[in-house]
């Protein structure tokens, strides 16, 4: 998801603007993804819990694919300066910050005389 992700804010320059009935339904599944991923089996830490196979193979089917995409949402929304309420993300997980770029990293090694 993330290289996806990547690719979708390389191509279009980060300037894709989406509309605030498509950000607040992003937003909405990004924050129940997230949820389901940090306490979708909070209820197994009971003393009084019976394993359940099916449940935990769901859960670790689902999991890493959920928190990816919240994490990918919340990328996405501060590359394209569409965050009115997470200022804090937008200026410190900014776009800027994930690039790399592999040619300034062979030039800083390069000996210059």
């Amino acid at each position: 998801m993330g290289m996806t992700l990547g690719y979708i804010l390389q191509t279009s320059g980060g300037k894709q603007l989406l509309s605030r009935v498509q950000m607040s339904a992003g937003t909405a599944i990004a924050f129940a993804c997230a949820a389901y991923s940090l306490f979708g089996v909070s209820h197994s830490a009971r003393r009084d819990y019976v394993y359940n196979a099916s449940e935990a193979a769901i859960f670790g089917t689902l999991q890493p694919l959920m928190w990816s995409f919240a994490l990918c949402w919340l990328v996405y929304c501060c590359a394209t300066n569409q965050t009115p309420g997470l200022t804090f993300f937008d200026k410190y997980l900014h776009i800027q910050y994930f690039s790399i770029d592999f040619w300034s990293r062979k030039d800083c090694r390069q000996v210059h005389t």
